[in-house]
């Protein structure tokens, strides 16, 4: 009888497993189970899955999705806080991939906890995805494009190096589950202009285009094996680069063996038919991009062209494979993401939500502001500045800026440091004078949100309390309240809440205003469509009237509340301020004359440079160029910190300060790295990855995508500071550099050289090797980078650092744009700088060592 039972009962399992589909058999290969489940789906349903928020099928047990996540420097648009790294610029001024790694697996970590903590809270929407559109690799051709902060800088190795250190942090190392998804972008020769890249049509010439274009894309497929890859919004030489069958099919596939999923940079598809007008209709412009490789559509406003596949199927436009291929590399991303396996299966499923801004991850992030910090100027050996100086004044901008430290596609930190903080915890209280100085620019019409750090909540905590009402009225118990670190709310993503109407809602903020410096400020609101200011239960502004200037004094409590009504199915509102001018520059000459040392924090921030947005010269406002110059005029021993995403120009007059520090956009503890580098309790040694050139007149047209002229490969002007630049506190000579007389082509190239620390300071040096070709039968960059490695030396402290050069590296691109090796002369340069003109021939100069190289034998085809 109980034989019998079991036998029963071992039956009807066996029944059971036959029945369940191959994609719920965990036992079966991703691929398999990928393609299982896209077959049990109608023709609408595969389509549903081609969207960047890709719809729940319920009856497969297929969650609705949001494909768009960000992490440039940290998760981005998640609640809560999140570890905030330098700005993508930053880190690559490190020169250090490992560190570029470890930054890259915290992201990661505290992706993976914030989307498991997001299921088991059951929360929906793109806050929990794990596809991430991280990393930027463009080429910074031009200093003036908004987002060359979020790139690795100008270089194709040092971005290639570097994304592929980042990639592969994301994604894990496990073999099978994928930890996210990272994706590069913007596929391909996109730089600017922002404000017409919807319909820009880029021309590049083939040998640019593989020579500088393309290296850290084939970089990021061949060796970190990325899942996904971005398409660009412009043209490449009158083709749509997300409607480009060589781009995506033909190259990236078949001659890369790339085997991810594409996605469009968003409204990308769109663009097609109504910006660059290359078909007529929307439902052409989605069959031409995923015929050509395109396989998730990111919409924008709300417009998705590829929900139009479906009937471009039933009317014959589109063979229904297409969509089905689409839909299988998108399933098999998820599956390898383990987002249909059991937790107990994902071993990153463990992941705890206590790795979400954990000291450690601070620590790292305070190391990676450290390691990013270019000293490009210590005139008499300025810095680093004594602890016993008895008054410093902290001016600038950016001196106490928070929102500056993030750059743009950041997270949120739950410590922010800024200068003026960093220096305070150096100095004793009482010994530290603040002036902002100035705002950013001067135009009347510029307006900055008011910091975090200037409100309060009724009970004194960062922010304002915010509460969110179900009505126009305010009338009844709030539906949500939260605290809220700044005062900006807007319709990109509809209400805030899922059970708010977004015409029938309202908020209210409350709290206090404590400003750090006495001055007059006009108070008021962008914002549509209803809103009221009162500060002291004085009205001050609502949408019938501008904010009127108010003289508020420092560290005084100002009680505020801001009222705000949606009634329309549009709203947007950003509480802002603008502090006169001429009272700040008066209050910052007055600190100045107080004090016996001047640190200038000045610079730019995503308000003048970030997405959407360029510069237009690379020189600081005139609003800021005044008061550097103003206090240049006290005598004072002045530090000069820029804060920037990009390149910036100086004059003359300006260069006189006797230090200057570049700290980028360094991340939530920028405060604390850049005070320990001035005080000298870290030796910097960052070095630039992009040129900084002396004004926007040494620039080629914006527009002109031609690299002759461009970047330290092939500018034939004299910079301000050459790409690779950095100094350190101690001083490093080269010695016994050692290579081959000569090589056949082809073989490799084995380079060695003694690093010493002949100063009396530990630190850090990033040796970096370049190489020239001398006898090239074809245009050749200047120098070139080749391989780079920070290392770390106590005083009198050798180390013996070794490269291995491979065909690659001494390759030409030949009139048939093949890699070659030619035979002749090549010199090989090792120091801590990129070479200057005098180094053009082999010899010593302590910090850099050349040496020439001989290569015989016929032409070598690099494979």
């Amino acid at each position: 009888m109980k034989v019998g039972l079991l036998l029963f009962v071992i039956s009807i399992s066996l029944i059971g497993c036959a029945n369940q589909p191959q994609y719920k058999d965990t036992s079966l290969p991703f691929e398999v189970r990928a393609r299982d489940i896209v077959a049990r789906m109608t023709l609408d349903e595969k389509v549903s899955q081609l969207r960047h928020d890709a719809k729940a099928i319920e009856r497969l047990d297929v969650p609705a999705y949001n494909w768009m996540n960000e992490c440039l420097h940290g998760v981005a648009l998640m609640e809560g806080y999140a570890t905030v790294f330098p700005q993508s610029i930053g880190m690559a001024a490190s020169f250090n991939t490992d560190l570029m790694y470890e930054a890259a697996s915290i992201i990661s970590d505290e992706a993976r906890a914030m989307h498991h903590n997001g299921i088991r809270n059951s929360e929906e929407g793109y806050v929990c995805g794990l596809t991430f559109w991280s990393p930027n690799i463009n080429l910074f051709r031009d200093p003036r494009w908004g987002r060359g902060q979020e790139t690795y800088g100008e270089d194709p190795y040092l971005t290639g190096q570097m994304a592929v250190s980042f990639v592969k942090g994301l994604q894990g190392g496990h073999p099978k589950y994928l930890k996210t998804v990272s994706t590069v972008k913007h596929y391909v020769v996109h730089s600017g202009p922002e404000a017409l890249r919807h319909e820009f049509n880029t021309i590049s010439n083939e040998r640019d285009f593989w020579e500088t274009y393309m290296p850290h894309y084939i970089r990021s497929i061949k060796e970190a094996n990325v899942e996904s890859v971005m398409c660009a919004y412009s043209r490449l030489n009158g083709e749509s680069c997300c409607g480009s069958d060589y781009l995506m099919n033909e190259l990236l596939r078949d001659k890369l063996g790339f085997d991810g999923y594409i996605v469009s940079d968003c409204g990308s598809v769109s663009d097609i038919y109504d910006e660059h007008h290359l078909v007529d209709s929307f439902t052409e412009a989605a069959v031409l991009a995923i015929k050509s490789g395109v396989d998730l559509n990111c919409g924008r406003a709300m417009t998705f062209p590829y929900d139009k596949l479906g009937e471009a199927v039933r009317k014959g436009m589109l063979d229904e494979s297409y969509i089905d291929t689409a839909a299988y590399r998108l399933m098999l991303a998820r599956f390898k993401l383990g987002m249909f396996d059991p937790p107990e299966m994902v071993p990153y499923s463990k992941m705890s939500k206590s790795v979400i801004d954990s000291k450690q991850n601070k620590k790292v992030a305070l190391q990676m502001a450290r390691e990013s910090i270019v000293l490009l100027k210590n005139e008499n050996n300025l810095l680093p500045l004594k602890k016993s100086i008895k008054k410093i004044a902290v001016i600038g901008p950016n001196a106490d800026a928070h929102r500056m430290l993030y750059g743009n596609y950041n997270g949120i930190p739950s410590n922010p440091v800024s200068v003026l903080e960093g220096v305070g915890e150096k100095l004793a209280k009482g010994r530290v004078l603040f002036s902002k100085g100035c705002e950013l620019v001067a135009e009347e019409d510029f307006k900055t949100p008011i910091p975090s750090k200037y409100l309060l909540t009724p009970d004194k905590q960062r922010g304002l309390l915010a509460s969110y009402y179900p009505n126009k009225t305010f009338s009844g118990r709030p539906l949500h309240t939260r605290v809220e670190q700044q005062l900006v709310l807007w319709d990109e993503f509809g209400p805030p809440f899922k059970n708010l109407e977004i015409d029938d809602f309202s908020v209210r903020w409350e709290g206090h205003l404590l400003f750090p410096e006495t001055a007059s400020y006009e108070i008021f609101a962008e914002a549509y469509p209803h809103y009221k200011i009162y500060i002291d239960d004085e009205l001050v502004a609502d949408e019938k009237h501008d904010g009127k200037f108010l003289q508020l004094e420092a560290d005084k409590l100002y009680k505020i509340r801001v009222d705000f009504v949606s009634d329309s199915d549009e709203f947007s509102i950003s509480m802002v301020h603008a502090p006169d001018n001429s009272s700040l520059q008066k209050n910052a000459m007055q600190a100045a004359r107080n004090a016996d040392v001047v640190i200038l924090a000045v610079g730019t921030s995503n308000l003048l440079e970030e997405e959407g947005l360029d510069r237009e010269e690379i020189e600081l406002p005139e609003i800021q160029q005044r008061l550097i110059k103003k206090i240049l005029e006290l005598n004072k021993p002045t530090v000069l910190v820029l804060l920037s995403g990009s390149p910036i120009g100086l004059d003359d007059e300006m260069l006189k300060v006797g230090a200057i520090i570049e700290a980028w956009y360094p991340g939530q503890s920028g405060g604390t790295a850049i005070a320990d580098v001035i005080f000298g309790d870290y030796n910097p040694a960052g070095r630039l990855p992009v040129t900084f050139y002396k004004s926007t007149a040494q620039l080629p047209p914006y527009e002109d995508y031609d690299m002759e002229n461009r970047t330290y490969k092939f500018f034939r002007g004299e910079p301000l500071f050459e790409f690779g630049h950095g100094l350190s506190y101690t001083s490093f000579a080269y010695s016994d550099l050692k290579i081959p007389d000569s090589i056949r082509a082809g073989d490799d190239v084995i380079v060695s050289v003694k690093v010493r620390n002949t100063g009396k300071m530990s630190g850090d040096e990033v040796v970096q090797v370049y190489i020239k070709d001398l006898e090239a039968s074809v245009r050749v960059p200047l120098h070139s980078l080749q391989g780079f490695e920070r290392i770390h030396l106590k005083p009198g402290q050798a180390k013996t650092v070794t490269f291995n050069l491979l065909p690659e590296n001494l390759a030409l691109l030949n009139d048939d744009m093949k890699w070659m090796v030619e035979p002749g002369r090549f010199l090989i340069s090792v120091g801590g700088r990129q070479p200057g003109r005098k180094e053009n021939i082999e010899g010593d100069y302590k910090d850099i060592v050349t040496r020439e190289l001989v290569v015989t034998g016929g032409n070598y085809i690099v494979q």
